[in-house]
């Protein structure tokens, strides 16, 4: 089944809420800028050993300066600040919008991955 059939499907009920979406959309909500902005990034990597050093080890290099004025100045000032991202992923975590996978980092389930590309402005399905 491909995403955009995947974002868009109806529950079977129309006059059913889609709670699955509905449940990560109320915690999404409660979370402070910070940990959103994390896990609008972590939605779009891959689902496991989603770490803070993705986020505060940006690769480097001629090429990469000079896209950094396209990436939002929310993200670049969350990057420059590690303990903020470490405490954004803690509360993704108590809010079990993120699951710790040990030493290899967090997990972020697909449905909260798919939650999050279904409400950006990135992800536009036709």
């Amino acid at each position: 089944m491909d995403i955009q059939r995947v974002v868009t499907r109806k529950p079977r009920d129309g006059s059913y809420p889609d709670t699955v979406f509905g449940a990560v959309q109320l915690s999404y909500e409660k979370l402070s800028d910070d940990a959103k902005l994390v896990a609008d990034l972590f939605a779009w990597w891959a689902p496991e050993a989603l770490t803070a050093d993705l986020i505060i080890g940006p690769p480097n290099g001629d090429r990469w300066c000079e896209n950094i004025p396209e990436i939002p100045e929310p993200y670049q000032i969350l990057a420059a600040s590690k303990s903020r991202v470490l405490v954004a992923i803690k509360e993704l975590e108590d809010r079990s919008l993120l699951r710790s996978s040990g030493r290899r980092g967090v997990e972020m389930h697909q449905t909260t991955a798919v939650d999050r590309w279904r409400l950006s402005n990135w992800f536009q399905p036709e």
